[in-house]
């Protein structure tokens, strides 16, 4: 195809890549080697790309995806624009990126669930296509999905050279999601071939923590995570959430104190997965330690909470968000309920159920948990948990609810034990 990568690349990327030049195949392998290695800012890279070259499509296709799984609205401008070039350039793409376009667009409104089985089917389709795999992927753990992710992490492992990189991004995406459904001796032996592939993959470094905290191997955890940070501090996208691990295997030890530290020397990002981070440890350190007044801690979080745009679109968020603005008062507060009150999810599409039967009476346990109605708030976190994995997130993230409905539970069965605000 005129424009299509070179062989080279055709070999790194598993697909050929509409372009207009060399130039643009170039910073699109780099937003792609950016978002394997969580270094840099692959959207950053794509948007001027998008907006230059008239034959790109997957920069484009990968700008959405990301932006969505990060909670950006559907009606944002960077999304609807990359939209409209998808549409113009649509009858010009091969038909594997036209199978990309088509997964982006069913994300795009909220129909998560279409979204990952159109990109698994293009991973059945081309293994190698490691764009379609991390899709799959990162979308199941957008949607607390497992066979999907468990199908593609194998398949490129089969259809990969054994020492590849490609091999070892797959171990370390089948190392997660093993995890995720509790086969966690497999878990641990594929994030343990990944590493032997690249000691630097990061992935396979976070899912071994998170095998190892199932296990209770607090001091494997800390050896793995905290004993080499000089391998991935420099791994900006994910490293605010290798130090909340820390932080959860602190907390699990008893150290409020030190947890209290890496909360406020390392959990810096604010994004919104950064501020989740942050509200996640502080919310599980009042659980578990006697760890002293927190309280300008909350007011600091609710106002960064304030300044996120990306609100009431990914139930994730909105969760932390809520914690964070139920441990405190305001206009912030108010804003937050009120917009979420005002938010019309048609109910229709995967995300708009998920927002209609798991997120509001989450976060109205939330809110009641906080305002000591303890007994309200077992009663609404027990009706959600089992359809709680469609908000999405790990297995060890989304436990802080079930963590939150047994305080509730046992301040019921004894009153006096019952934090509030």
């Amino acid at each position: 195809m005129n424009g299509a990568a070179t062989d080279r690349e055709l070999v790194e990327l598993g697909m050929a890549v509409s372009a207009g030049g060399p130039e643009s195949t170039t910073t699109y392998r780099s937003a792609v080697d950016q978002l394997f290695t969580f270094t840099g800012d692959p959207v950053a890279l794509l948007d001027p790309l998008n907006a230059s070259d008239e034959r790109m499509t997957m920069g484009a296709v990968l700008a959405i995806a990301l932006r969505i799984m990060g909670g950006v609205a559907p009606t944002h401008p960077a999304i609807v624009n990359d939209l409209g070039r998808l549409d113009r350039r649509f009858e010009r793409v091969t038909d594997a990126e036209r199978a990309h376009v088509e997964a982006v667009r069913r994300a795009v409104a909220g129909a998560f669930d279409d979204a990952i089985a159109m990109w698994d089917e293009a991973h059945q389709r081309n293994p190698n296509d490691i764009v379609a795999g991390r899709m799959v992927h990162d979308m199941c753990l957008h949607t607390g999905t497992d066979q999907p992710r468990l199908n593609a992490a194998a398949r490129a492992i089969s259809a990969a050279a054994p020492a590849s990189r490609e091999a070892g991004i797959a171990h370390g995406q089948l190392a997660l999601s093993l995890e995720e459904v509790g086969r966690d001796d497999e878990a641990e032996q594929h994030g343990r071939r990944a590493l032997d592939i690249d000691a630097d993959d990061l992935w396979a470094r976070h899912a071994l923590a998170h095998v190892y905290e199932n296990q209770g191997r607090n001091d494997d955890s800390l050896a793995l995570l905290a004993g080499t940070a000089e391998r991935w501090s420099t791994q900006n996208l994910l490293v605010n959430h290798i130090w909340w691990h820390v932080g959860l295997r602190l907390v699990n030890h008893g150290d409020g104190s030190s947890a209290m530290r890496v909360l406020d020397e390392r959990l810096t990002s604010t994004t919104p997965f950064g501020l989740s981070d942050a509200t996640s440890l502080l919310w599980r350190i009042e659980l578990a330690t006697s760890a002293g007044s927190v309280d300008t801690r909350w007011s600091a979080l609710a106002d960064l909470w304030d300044r996120v745009g990306e609100r009431h679109t990914c139930g994730f968020l909105d969760m932390h968000a809520a914690m964070a603005h139920a441990s405190t008062s305001g206009r912030a507060a108010e804003r937050f309920w009120n917009g979420l009150a005002m938010t019309d999810h048609d109910g229709r599409s995967f995300n708009g159920k998920t927002f209609g039967t798991v997120v509001r009476p989450l976060v109205a346990g939330i809110r009641a948990f906080r305002a000591g109605d303890m007994a309200a708030a077992a009663e609404l976190l027990a009706g959600v948990i089992d359809d709680l994995h469609r908000i999405g997130g790990s297995v060890v993230q989304r436990d802080i609810v079930a963590r939150t409905h047994a305080a509730a539970t046992a301040s019921v069965e004894t009153p006096a034990n019952g934090p509030s605000r």
